[in-house]
């Protein structure tokens, strides 16, 4: 056997346990209820996922415009109040892309017409299980965004407000656009 080898089976061997020992000072029967809470708390994670993942596929994508100009990023305070806040957005129609879903949505929401320039990333959202892709977008010429359908009211704001207003909320690729965008 050679040096390697030696050492590998040495650190195996100390890693290992046999049935008539008890690892780090924990009985047998302590073992064994922390090795069923981690089945049952992984179980109900695996449920969770699954769950969400589900909903994910029965449920139409939707598309959020992340819409940035030399006034800040365009957000909107939700006439419903759920979430609060939001970037301009909404489900995707059959037959439509992300890209295009955003443009439509924005204008719909806001009246704003802007152009989608590519896609800053996608998740399945933790708080509705649904797949969300943020689109970086900018408007096309100027204008006046108005809140209208779904929006009672709409504001440019600096990334850092964006994310207050949003509670701290806002996915991670989307706060590194808005950062490298805004130069905040």
């Amino acid at each position: 056997m050679t040096g390697a080898a030696q050492n590998r089976t040495r650190k195996e061997s100390r890693m290992t346990t046999t049935p008539e020992e008890e690892p780090a000072g924990i009985s047998k029967a302590e073992a064994g209820r922390s090795q069923e809470e981690g089945k049952s708390s992984l179980a109900r994670l695996a449920g969770r996922v699954s769950m969400s993942a589900k909903r994910a596929r029965e449920t139409p994508p939707v598309a959020v415009a992340v819409i940035t100009s030399s006034l800040g990023v365009l957000v909107g305070r939700r006439s419903d109040g759920t979430p609060p806040w939001t970037f301009p957005g909404g489900k995707v129609e059959p037959g439509e892309n992300a890209l295009d879903a955003a443009v439509r949505e924005t204008s719909e929401e806001t009246g704003l017409r802007i152009r989608a320039i590519g896609i800053i990333g996608s998740r399945v959202h933790r708080a509705t299980g649904v797949l969300v892709t943020y689109v970086a977008a900018v408007p096309e010429g100027e204008q006046e965004a108005q809140a209208a359908r779904d929006l009672a009211e709409v504001r440019w704001v600096s990334a850092a407000e964006a994310d207050e207003l949003t509670g701290g909320a806002i996915f991670e690729p989307v706060g590194a656009h808005l950062r490298q965008a805004l130069g905040d």
